[in-house]
């Protein structure tokens, strides 16, 4: 089935599925692939639709965001306690 060339509407329903779409970390492709449009509409709508374009970013530095926190996270190195349970004689 061929994709549609340039869909002219972008509802609401739409803005807010890309937004979390791009907190997983998809991309403009990614997101034409999802909503079955040509790439090229991704990059009408975030041009001609202001709330589009928002969307995206605020879900895309959320993304960014987790990916820096954790990685100073494994940078800095972290600890937790653990507990190890084995067994002797069949009793833990």
């Amino acid at each position: 089935m061929a994709k549609p060339a340039h869909p002219t509407a972008c509802n609401p329903d739409v803005c807010d599925l890309a937004r979390k779409f791009c907190m997983l970390g998809v991309m403009d492709d990614d997101l034409a692939d999802l909503f079955e449009v040509d790439p090229a509409t991704i990059a009408d709508w975030i041009s001609n639709f202001p709330d589009f374009a928002a969307a995206l970013k605020q879900g895309r530095e959320i993304a960014d965001a987790t990916a820096a926190e954790r990685l100073f996270q494994r940078a800095i190195g972290f600890s937790h306690e653990v507990e190890k349970v084995v067994q002797s004689g069949g009793k833990p």
